[in-house]
C-alpha cells in the first residue's frame, strides 16, 4: 500500500496517536479503579480491561526499554526514581485508604501506611532495575550506530 503522507504529516500523525494513547490508557485506568472502589465491581467483570490495560502497559514498557528509551524529558536517575516512586505510592496508599475507610474504617490509616511504603519500596526497585536496564541498552545501541557510522 502507498503512503499518501509526507515525513512532517506522519510525525504529526504520530503525535495524534500517542495522545489518543494516553488518554485512552488514562481513562482505562481510572475506570477500573472507579469501578473496583466505587461501583464494587468484581475483578472477575472487569478481566477484559485489565487484560487490555496490561497488555498496553506491557507493549509500552518492552518496547521503551527495548530502544534504550526513558521518556521525552528525563533520562533514568536515582533522584526521578525516589521522586516517581514518593509521588505515586502516595497515590496509590490515598486510593487503597478510601477503599478501605468505606469498609473497615478502624484499621484502613495502618493499613494504608503499610501499603504506602509497600508501593514505594516495589515502585522504586522496578524503577532502579528498569532505569539501568534502559541504560544500558542506550550505550550499547549508542555504540552500534556510532560503529555503523564509521564505516
Amino acid at each position: 500500500m502507498k503512503k499518501v503522507v509526507d515525513e512532517r504529516q506522519e510525525l504529526e500523525l504520530m503525535k495524534v496517536e500517542r495522545l489518543g494513547f494516553w488518554v485512552l490508557y488514562a481513562a482505562v485506568a481510572v475506570d477500573i479503579i472507579l469501578k473496583v472502589i466505587f461501583v464494587g465491581y468484581s475483578h472477575r467483570l472487569l478481566l477484559g480491561e485489565t487484560a487490555a490495560f496490561t497488555l498496553g502497559s506491557l507493549v509500552v514498557l518492552v518496547g521503551c526499554t527495548r530502544k534504550g528509551l526513558w521518556n521525552y524529558h528525563a533520562v533514568p536517575t536515582l533522584r526521578g526514581h525516589l521522586l516517581y516512586s514518593t509521588i505515586f505510592s502516595v497515590i496509590f496508599g490515598i486510593v487503597f485508604y478510601v477503599a478501605v475507610y468505606s469498609k473497615n474504617s478502624k484499621y484502613a490509616l495502618p493499613a494504608a501506611l503499610i501499603f504506602t511504603v509497600s508501593m514505594f519500596a516495589i515502585l522504586f526497585l522496578t524503577l532502579l532495575l528498569l532505569g539501568s536496564y534502559t541504560r544500558k541498552r542506550q550505550e550499547k545501541l549508542n555504540q552500534v550506530f556510532s560503529d555503523e557510522d564509521s564505516l
